[in-house]
């Protein structure tokens, strides 16, 4: 059984100031987690794989942080590493991003923000950044393997990637969900979802922080197939096959001057936006709900 989305994002055009200024801002920054990747690589958090494939070789990216990839500093550093990595070797033009643990990525690891202060969370939410932008914008064709739970930030990672195959398992949730906790998500993730799934769905989703399985992603167009669990690698690499066997400079370009100007979004105003909002009592009330709940489910 397989299932395919119903329709195809909208384009949009570049801005290219725009993106020339986020560069500029980041350089500090980035040169920084460049630093901190190559410190947590040691940690095992991230492997990579190479993999023979008809249209020539691709890396499998698995991210492996047990029990369910929470997104610390450690594993956004050595995920962004891995990446840049793969990247540089110049040895494929494509990737499979997937998970060997219990989720695809359960979201951000809460402590990283949690009564943090703000030089901390803001080097944490930079790095996320990133992350975040670097597979937004990587010349590799990049498709997510989701074959268990991606929430927040693991949706995140996944609408990231140009395909996303999932699981068709009911109990299997998706969504960002940061609503929920009283937060606000931040401009760049507002308008890429709404580029992937429409204005109006985006509108739907993001209100509610609404947490969906996987028939309702596909109705969204939040990813493009379900597919059996067994079958989720197979279905990665097939798309990635179909991806790289175009002419990789002018498929990596294409996708870079219809997302740029969302990249452009995030930076040092993006993260002083969301201090702001942490800081907020509401946003406070639900963390320490949440946060609760986490500490009674490890007891």
């Amino acid at each position: 059984r397989r299932r395919t989305r119903r329709s195809l994002p909208a384009m949009h055009a570049t801005t290219r100031a725009a993106v020339a200024a986020r560069h500029s801002a980041g350089r500090a920054w980035r040169a920084a987690a460049c630093q901190r990747a190559l410190s947590s690589a040691a940690q095992g958090l991230v492997n990579v794989d190479y993999q023979q494939q008809p249209a020539g070789e691709v890396a499998v990216v698995t991210m492996a942080r047990n029990p369910v990839n929470s997104l610390s500093g450690e594993l956004i550093n050595e995920l962004w590493g891995a990446i840049r990595r793969v990247e540089d070797e110049g040895r494929v033009n494509g990737m499979v991003l997937a998970s060997s643990a219990k989720a695809f990525s359960a979201g951000l690891d809460l402590s990283e923000v949690y009564q943090r202060d703000e030089a901390h969370f803001k080097r944490f939410w930079l790095d996320f950044e990133q992350l975040w932008s670097t597979l937004y914008l990587s010349p590799l064709a990049t498709v997510a393997a989701i074959e268990s739970h991606a929430i927040a930030g693991g949706s995140v990672l996944a609408l990231a990637c140009d395909f996303r195959v999932v699981a068709d398992s009911d109990s299997l949730k998706m969504g960002l969900t940061e609503a929920q906790l009283g937060m606000v998500c931040p401009r760049w993730l507002q308008t890429m979802c709404a580029r992937t799934v429409g204005d109006r769905n985006a509108e739907y989703l993001l209100q509610r922080g609404a947490v969906i399985n996987p028939a309702e992603a596909l109705s969204y167009g939040f990813v493009d197939e379900a597919v059996p669990k067994e079958s989720v690698m197979e279905r990665a690499l097939a798309e990635l096959n179909t991806l790289i066997a175009v002419p990789p400079r002018a498929r990596a370009a294409h996708k870079r001057q219809q997302r740029a100007y969302v990249s452009a979004m995030a930076g040092a105003d993006s993260a002083e936006e969301l201090w702001q909002d942490l800081r907020s009592a509401e946003c406070r009330a639900q963390l320490d709900k949440a946060m609760a709940g986490l500490k009674g489910k490890k007891k």
